[in-house]
């Protein structure tokens, strides 16, 4: 299989079945809007963004190693090497993992009382918070760390079919819980806890089967040992990624973070039940592409492939601003409808956050892809400087803003991140790396984008019903977006036909 098929049929899995998981992720958010008081969708989120957020530092960051230490020794036959390296990452970030777990128990009150209760908000249930707080920080923070691991095992050996149904088995099974839940007559915080906490649980079991049975079945037969230049090698490899390897996690739970601390559990709900959601549905593209791409470019590099990874670095900006663009604009115009649709019209406040979120979603697309670009290469430290500076202005911009703008200023705080981390990431890649974006193609579709949605806006005077208006503008864009796409030959029908059929 060459690498182009190769990298097709990755992102093709993982492409597809996020979108059918998709749906089901908005199911979970529509449950919990529908069902769930604000206070206590809000609370379970406050929790959500603070353990994400240091989750980042989980292990250090060397799990992510294994995604580009696999390929490189499979690449050599050397599957000593890779057991050593699954077998330190093992035993480094579960013994991490447990000393943060402790920490964070320890830190439980200070956490509930000063933190997710700072606003006064959930004065009346703080032992409901204690409680779920610490489910939180067993079942889901310290479970998931284990998941994180096999999912980068499979990233390293490419098998990208078991890694694309991770995320629509998380989420499938997170809904199912969650209705079981509900029909039980739970109706608080505990529904959103129990279903993340145990899914994990879940999965680790189910993945960690087909790997040790499936796809590295030579672990047991492999003698191997852990030595100390492996250790390091794969610890300076993974302590720059604590940031890199979750740019929209950090940035957008930071906002999280602060919403919490200065307006309330109410404005979290908001925020990160429906606001976050769209745009993780944007970044569906994005995030198919730079899980294959990574190993593919760590590969291509050790081969000295250098034509193929120029072909692949080059064409794969114009594909992503293909799937992207369209999604962006059309959800940009119909956001009231799309809110008072998938959720009520009690969420329609965040409206205006929904939409500025959505314009830092291209920025944040080809950030990630910039990303994959140098870490792939083996310059993860490039990232690092970069995100620190993001990340930095992301924190002094929302003690300014979402004080007096609540979610409002959250959006704009990470647009402009984004977009400061987006000039000097690019600057440095067309310094160091001399790669032509096509800037033109992006501006082209950016157009056809626009004027696609003039068909719809035409039919909206004749329908009052935001549901029709959403299906009815929905189809009219998508036929009219792609005869104007391949019609103007900007994507070239005829490449994708042969790549489905090899």
């Amino acid at each position: 299989m060459s690498y182009k098929q190769k990298a097709f049929e990755g992102i093709s899995w993982n492409f597809m079945l996020r979108v059918l998981a998709g749906p089901i992720g908005y199911g979970v958010r529509m449950l919990y809007a529908n069902y769930l008081p604000k206070t206590e969708v809000g609370l379970f989120y406050a929790m959500l963004d603070l353990l994400s957020i240091l989750a980042v530092f989980r292990g250090l960051g060397v799990s992510y190693s294994l995604s580009v230490f696999i390929p490189k020794f499979k690449a050599k036959n050397d599957y000593k090497s890779i057991k050593s390296s699954v077998n330190f990452v093992f035993l480094f970030q579960t013994a991490f993992m447990l000393l943060m777990v402790a920490l964070l128990l320890l830190l439980s009150p200070y956490v509930v009382n000063n933190y997710l209760n700072s606003t006064g908000q959930y004065t009346s249930n703080l032992l409901i918070a204690f409680d779920a707080f610490m489910i939180m920080v067993v079942g889901y923070f310290f479970f998931e760390g284990i998941l994180n691991i096999l999912r980068n095992i499979l990233t390293g050996f490419q098998k990208q079919k078991y890694l694309a149904t991770i995320i629509p088995s998380n989420i499938t099974s997170i809904f199912l819980i969650s209705v079981i839940l509900l029909f039980l007559g739970v109706n608080n915080v505990f529904v959103p806890v129990i279903a993340y906490s145990l899914v994990p649980i879940l999965l680790i079991i189910i993945y960690g089967y087909l790997i040790f049975k499936k796809v590295y079945p030579e672990y047991f037969s492999t003698k191997s040992k852990i030595s100390k230049d492996l250790s390091s090698q794969l610890l300076k490899f993974g302590v720059p990624l604590t940031l890199n390897s979750a740019t929209s996690v950090i940035l957008t739970c930071i906002d999280g973070v602060f919403l919490t601390i200065f307006t309330g559990l109410i404005a979290v709900a908001e925020y990160r039940n429906v606001a976050t959601p769209t745009v993780t549905l944007l970044n569906m593209a994005v995030i198919s592409i730079s899980v294959v791409l990574l190993p593919i470019i760590s590969e291509l590099w050790t081969r000295d492939k250098l034509k193929e990874l120029n072909y692949a670095i080059t064409n794969v900006f114009k594909y992503l601003m293909a799937m992207t663009l369209p999604l962006i604009i059309f959800l940009s115009y119909y956001t009231s409808e799309f809110i008072t649709v998938f959720f009520n019209s009690s969420y329609l406040p965040v409206a205006d956050a929904v939409r500025v979120l959505m314009a830092s979603t291209l920025l944040s697309s080809i950030n990630t892809i910039c990303f994959t670009i140098l870490v792939g290469l083996g310059k993860p430290q490039i990232v690092t400087k970069f995100l620190y500076v993001g990340v930095l202005v992301n924190i002094i911009l929302n003690f300014l803003l979402v004080p007096p703008f609540g979610s409002l200023g959250a959006a704009i705080t990470t647009l402009i991140s984004y977009m400061i981390i987006q000039v000097l990431i690019g600057k440095y890649i067309k310094k160091n790396m001399k790669l032509e974006i096509k800037y033109k193609e992006s501006f082209k579709l950016i157009i056809i984008g626009l004027l696609s949605l003039i068909p719809g806006i035409l039919l909206n005077n004749f329908i009052s019903l935001d549901l029709w208006k959403l299906l009815a503008g929905s189809i009219v864009y998508l036929v009219t977006y792609l005869m104007m796409v391949f019609g103007l030959k900007i994507i070239d029908i005829e490449e994708i036909i042969s790549l489905v059929k090899k």
